[in-house]
């Protein structure tokens, strides 16, 4: 692990969702490149746990918070809690949400509201919690996960109110970003194509058909791009989405 002499020795970086993953992997590279961690969970506290133990073994610093960050003052309390026992949130990544195949026939009302909630509102109150603390700092870094479908092929048919949460998200990482000019902050979107979190079927041939470099992609992957983004001499990159796919959808 690069620890101190990494690029954002010093900092504090915050990823919601980040007991597994892409959450994870966002997590574990972030501490690589010398951020203090805090690994952000709902209900996965023994993840969450884990995520805090391979990075510490690493030599690197982490320390889980539990949140539900689809809630208002959940999100507000947690950038209290992690500015008294961290430090302010430098690096915000914008990881959780929650996914389901149906098509839009099938997706009742509940659901898509969901959608919304997991995949949008979080988006919205971490970053309106987050800001001021940037912003007294002239520094900061916001990365928002969302989805390579929404640059690479029309929605499937099955994904229908997902992807529309996460061109919302992509709405809001652009808004945010051209508001944020000129304040130190910005704010880009990473975009996963099919990773794989470990909650695939045995069977997997059928997806892997669909993969053109035969794989699927790995969570450390998405976390390289997240350090790009954080990295201070990024400064320049702000209002984008970068996807990462493997190919996916082309």
């Amino acid at each position: 692990m690069t620890g101190a002499a990494g690029p954002l020795a010093g900092r504090v970086a915050l990823v919601t969702g980040s007991s597994h993953g892409i959450g994870r992997g966002c997590a574990i590279a972030l501490a690589a490149a010398g951020a203090k961690v805090a690994v952000n969970y709902r209900k996965s506290a023994p993840e969450a746990a884990e995520t805090v133990r391979r990075i510490e073994a690493a030599g690197g610093t982490a320390k889980a918070f539990q949140a539900d960050v689809t809630r208002a003052e959940d999100a507000a309390d947690l950038m209290a809690r992690v500015r008294r026992e961290l430090g302010p949130v430098a690096v915000l990544v914008n990881n959780v949400g929650e996914y389901i195949e149906k098509t839009l026939e099938q997706t009742t009302g509940d659901d898509f509201q969901q959608m919304f909630r997991s995949n949008v509102d979080p988006v919205f109150l971490c970053t309106q919690a987050v800001l001021p603390d940037m912003r007294a700092a002239r520094f900061g870094r916001i990365i928002n996960v969302t989805f390579s479908v929404l640059d690479t092929r029309p929605a499937a048919r099955v994904m229908g109110a997902y992807t529309a949460a996460k061109a919302a998200a992509l709405s809001l990482t652009r808004t945010y970003a051209a508001e944020e000019i000129g304040n130190g902050i910005t704010v880009n979107a990473v975009a996963p194509g099919v990773i794989d979190n470990g909650h695939f079927d045995d069977d997997q041939t059928d997806w892997l058909k669909l993969m053109p470099l035969g794989r699927f992609g790995r969570p450390d992957e998405i976390g390289r791009v997240v350090v790009f983004f954080a990295d201070p001499a990024s400064e320049y990159i702000t209002g984008t989405q970068l996807c990462v796919a493997g190919g996916y959808g082309f």
